[in-house]
């Protein structure tokens, strides 16, 4: 009989434990809970274009001749790709050779490869009435069609004005596009 008591002690014992553990088990997970919080995700798309341009490339200019008493135009482009809602102005500086102000810029081209320097007078325009400098304030820029995410144009109206005796060359400048979102 002490075998018999002693296996149903052991039993009893056993049992017990696996329900203490079982319990116990139940209980952690019982008291454990859940808590949430929200993760904010944000982003910000700020007004932005893209620029390029294409050349104002004067074809010769004659001062001896044809343009003794005509000025001689020619157009270039200023190419936007612009965020969608952006909107801004397309300023044009004075050149690396120019005077003047932003507002009022007076534009030259400049030669002096291998000869003397000189500056040859042009003007950029926003119309091709050549009314209206093209210039480097808000005032004097060129508004932007508001943004859509694909490329517009804008037309640059170049003009060398007439009678302008000058050397024999190439003349070059480097005018600076900027767009302005104020």
């Amino acid at each position: 009989m002490k075998t018999q008591t002693h296996t149903g002690r052991a039993l009893r014992l056993a049992v017990a434990s696996i329900l203490a553990v079982g319990v116990g088990a139940i209980s952690v997970n019982s008291y454990a809970g859940t808590n949430t919080a929200n993760l904010n995700v944000t982003a910000e798309i700020q007004e932005a274009c893209a620029v390029s341009t294409t050349a104002v490339a004067f074809s010769y200019y004659d001062p001896v001749n044809a343009n003794l008493a005509t000025a001689l135009h020619t157009t270039g482009t200023v190419l936007t790709t612009c965020t969608l809602g952006a909107t801004g102005t397309a300023l044009l500086d004075q050149g690396q050779n120019g005077t003047g102000t932003l507002e009022a810029p007076v534009r030259f081209m400049k030669t002096g490869a291998g000869g003397p320097t000189e500056l040859l007078g042009y003007q950029l325009y926003s119309e091709a009435e050549d009314t209206t400098v093209w210039g480097g304030t808000i005032a004097t820029g060129k508004a932007i069609a508001t943004g859509t995410g694909l490329q517009t144009s804008l037309t640059v109206y170049g003009t060398i004005a007439a009678g302008q005796n000058k050397s024999v060359g190439s003349y070059t400048d480097t005018v600076v596009v900027t767009i302005d979102f104020t």
